[in-house]
């Protein structure tokens, strides 16, 4: 008999050390469980979190506003990496009388637009006169001319041509039938007609209306069109001058937008917490 008390004492005491205690932190349930003596919160279990733990990712700034309005409250505030192309509003920020956790963020990820990758890509290099016509026949509605050619008249001209680099010597080339033709007089004017049918002399310059990052406006860019005639062969190029120029410029016009239509403090950098 002394023994089975001996057993049932045992068993009681180990029953008792394996008792989960349960008591609130902040509101929030807690359970100590003795097996290593660990601490598990229970905020899992309850109906609601306590605090909003999210990290959102907008791709325009409509979207990205209207998150905000939702969230925002006194301290949110929004940081800008102009390297990254990227703004991260952090809704639970820190205030000068109180931290806070942080852990509630929306950011806005911009990226290049699919017109101006391939402007980009294209910049300098140089096209034979079929390649140059597929080229802006595949990108017409970006391209604009001076003297008021618009991108269909600048692909009438490139799609059939005659090249007179000297003398009387021509070489005619036509890539589609019954078009109508572009005449080189000498190597310093490359004349054609336009959609209209009117004889005009290649634009020095050529503009592109081009989205620079996705889901944002257009940015007018201004570039250099340029013709060579080599070995009686002739190529077309642009060159779109100080594109990091125009790069930065077309992201703080988003930088403008996002302040105008958020309402809150941008501090350019990045936000980096400390865990």
């Amino acid at each position: 008999m002394h023994e089975n008390k001996s057993e049932f004492q045992a068993a009681f005491d180990a029953g008792e050390s394996s008792k989960i205690d349960i008591f609130k932190i902040d509101e929030v349930p807690h359970a100590s469980i003795p097996i290593g003596r660990k601490l598990e919160s229970l905020e899992h279990l309850m109906q609601y979190p306590i605090r909003i733990r999210a990290k959102i990712q907008c791709s325009d700034i409509v979207g990205f506003n209207q998150y905000i309005e939702s969230f925002k409250v006194q301290g949110s505030r929004i940081y800008v990496d102009d390297g990254a192309f990227s703004f991260t509003t952090i809704f639970d920020g820190h205030r000068r009388e109180q931290a806070d956790w942080n852990e509630h963020r929306a950011t806005l990820k911009l990226e290049h637009s699919k017109e101006w990758l391939v402007f980009n890509q294209q910049n300098e290099c140089k096209f034979d006169p079929y390649d140059f016509a597929e080229f802006v026949e595949e990108n017409i509605e970006y391209i604009e001319t001076e003297n008021d050619l618009s991108g269909a008249d600048l692909l009438t001209m490139a799609q059939s041509f005659k090249i007179k680099p000297k003398g009387e010597i021509e070489a005619e080339e036509s890539l589609h039938s019954g078009l109508k033709t572009v005449l080189i007089k000498d190597e310093s004017m490359l004349r054609g007609q336009n959609s209209q049918g009117a004889e005009v002399v290649f634009p020095e310059k050529i503009a592109f209306k081009l989205r620079v990052f996705k889901n944002q406006h257009t940015y007018p860019i201004k570039a250099f069109f340029r013709y060579r005639i080599r070995d009686n062969k002739l190529s077309f190029m642009y060159k779109i001058p100080n594109i990091d120029g125009i790069i930065e410029a077309a992201f703080n016009d988003v930088v403008e937008d996002v302040r105008k239509e958020t309402g809150l403090p941008l501090l350019y950098g990045k936000f980096i917490s400390i865990n």
